[in-house]
């Protein structure tokens, strides 16, 4: 069944076959049992925030200061040798509530906190007696810039600063969806539920944010009739960012092409992408269109269809052993044929990121487009295998393949 616009939740059909079911609070108090093995050697208790939390390392602490101001997330508290009644009285506390604060906690182990103020902090694990089990200090910064990068783009592998979009056009009718970052200088400042878009002209803004282990926040554009308009970005009551936003008829799209995710690291089993690109005259990106997909020369069908959200992006399940033809047909215009190696291709929506962060190659994920909560074990790794990824550095990356002309390349 089509995805209500604005849901955000991924298709999980492969709950079918799921023995694996796991809640919230499962996740939650995963760590805190009884453990002892070489890789838990004693008792242990740790921080961790909603942003590439890793669920099955070991419990240490892993806080991704600085923090933008005005931010609202998680933070677990995850430990190796406790039982979970043991830590049900267990407390974090702020050493200066003018900086980060403490708003409560959702169930055992698991607190929100609100970034309130710029300084330096520290944060606290307390057991009921008024022992301090570990803490670990924070800051906090106001953003000088925010940028936005092209959700398609950063799919198809290529690396932030390449989906950095400043300006950008949207077909009529459509949704464009962006990943947020925030800055102060070069330094990147974690945190969501930060930014405040607003869009005029002829757009609209709203923000959304991925979860499960890996919390940021997006920006959806809306297209509704063809004109000019922008999008500005508001942290704190300060604009960091204004967004020129053009809207455009299907009649100014020229061509099309095809940004398929490196597999060159790629394991059988990993789940990678290929991203529809629709460009204007000038050979720059326009976002939010619907596209026919082709595999091994036959139509894939879309459980999108009559959807709101843009058929942007193909998903597959990485098989070495396996080649496939894939194209994309945008109107009249058809890319270039490009070769897969995989099977089970899935039409999947830029605009779905209810679950669902941009993944380096040879990130896991499930196949056929359930991102996460499919099976609660591989839905860990994935999690922990795409923080892995991205600690290695960008220039060891390898690169995305592009299928189009010259000028489709020069310009987003």
């Amino acid at each position: 069944m089509p995805l209500a616009k604005g849901t955000h939740m991924p298709r999980i059909a492969s709950l079918l076959l799921a023995p694996l079911v796991f809640t919230s609070a499962a996740l939650t108090c995963a760590c805190n049992v009884d453990v002892q093995s070489p890789l838990n050697p004693g008792p242990s208790v740790a921080m961790q925030d909603s942003f590439e939390l890793d669920l099955l390392g070991p419990a240490t602490d892993d806080l991704h200061t600085p923090y933008v101001n005005g931010a609202k997330f998680d933070i677990t508290i995850a430990t190796t040798g406790y039982t979970a009644t043991a830590t049900t009285s267990w407390s974090l506390e702020s050493g200066d509530s003018t900086v980060i604060r403490v708003d409560g906690s959702t169930s055992p182990g698991n607190f929100q906190v609100e970034t309130v103020g710029t300084g330096h902090t520290t944060l606290s694990v307390v057991d009921a007696k008024g022992n301090v089990l570990d803490t670990h200090g924070v800051d906090v910064a106001e953003p000088d810039s925010v940028q936005l990068c092209a959700h398609g783009l950063l799919l198809g592998g290529l690396s932030d600063a390449q989906a950095q979009v400043t300006q950008a056009s949207v077909l009529e009718g459509g949704t464009a969806t962006f990943l947020v970052r925030y800055f102060q200088g070069s330094q990147e400042l974690w945190g969501n539920n930060a930014v405040r878009p607003t869009g005029t002209g002829a757009v609209t803004a709203m923000t959304t944010t991925s979860s499960f282990g890996d919390d940021r926040d997006w920006v959806e554009v809306d297209a509704a009739q063809p004109g000019t308009g922008q999008v500005s970005l508001v942290v704190g009551g300060s604009t960091m960012a204004v967004i020129p936003t053009t809207v455009v008829a299907s009649s100014a799209i020229q061509s099309v092409g095809a940004l398929a995710q490196s597999d060159a690291n790629a394991s059988n089993g990993n789940t990678l992408y290929v991203f529809a690109r629709a460009f204007d005259a000038q050979g720059g990106d326009v976002y939010g269109a619907s596209f026919a997909w082709q595999v091994g020369g036959a139509a894939v069908s879309s459980a999108l269809t009559g959807s709101s959200m843009p058929s942007d992006v193909l998903s597959y399940t990485y098989s070495s052993s396996a080649s496939e033809t894939v194209s994309d047909e945008l109107g009249s215009f058809a890319s270039p044929l490009i070769t897969i190696h995989g099977t089970g291709a899935a039409v999947e929506s830029t605009a779905e990121v209810g679950c669902s962060v941009a993944r380096a190659a040879g990130s896991n994920g499930a196949a056929g487009g359930g991102l996460v909560l499919v099976l609660g074990a591989a839905a860990m790794l994935w999690v922990r295998r795409r923080r892995e990824a991205r600690l290695v550095p960008a220039e060891r990356m390898p690169p995305a393949t592009f299928i189009g002309t010259s000028s489709e390349m020069r310009s987003r």
